[in-house]
């Protein structure tokens, strides 16, 4: 069995993953089983082929699915992840879909279309303004409206409307043309 410094390398990876400022996309092929479902709850966007067979697994073997559970109960939710992880049933990428755990199902044409149409569009938008969406998502997930977070999500806004991709995107906008995004390096949202 994994050691303790293993599972913990394991969960760092999962972070790093869920944590990544640019979109992650999984692209899921053959069997996802245990700690694969971790990997992929922690991506942002989940194309699966239509044969994929997924499965909590780790009650088959007396375990619980401990260090992927943070992920995929974000993913999918409390009571969906109780009944896929507490039965170990095995599930189509149909299934998957219907869970949330992936976006699409398809062969490995119409995947490999979907992942490129995905990554056009989201590559048209402001890079910085992508990242930051990503972080901010993430900070207001699960916190109660209160006015702290009003005052979080207000200075945001207050900051990226005085960056260079914000002036861009407004002037590109009125002028009924594409924006060309200014670099990253110059357009650091803290």
């Amino acid at each position: 069995f994994p050691s303790h410094d293993t599972e913990m390398i394991l969960s760092k990876l999962f972070r790093t993953i869920y944590e990544f400022p640019k979109p992650v996309i999984a692209f899921v092929e053959g069997a996802a089983m245990g700690g694969a479902l971790g990997l992929i709850a922690a991506c942002d966007f989940v194309v699966a082929a239509e044969n994929v067979s997924f499965c909590f697994s780790e009650v088959k073997l007396g375990l619980a699915p401990a260090t992927i559970s943070p992920f995929v109960v974000k993913r999918i939710g409390e009571f969906r992840s109780r009944q896929l992880m507490v039965s170990a049933k095995v599930f189509s990428a149909s299934e998957a879909v219907s869970v949330g755990m992936a976006e699409f199902a398809g062969t490995r044409t119409e995947m490999e279309a979907y992942v490129l149409n995905l990554a056009q569009h989201i590559t048209a938008h402001a890079p910085e303004a992508v990242k930051t969406t990503k972080r901010l998502i993430r900070h207001v997930a699960d916190k109660p409206i209160d006015d702290d977070l009003s005052t979080y999500t207000a200075d945001l806004l207050q900051q990226l409307q005085g960056s260079d991709e914000a002036k861009e995107g407004i002037k590109a906008f009125l002028e009924k043309r594409m924006a060309v995004w200014p670099p990253s390096n110059e357009n650091k949202i803290t």
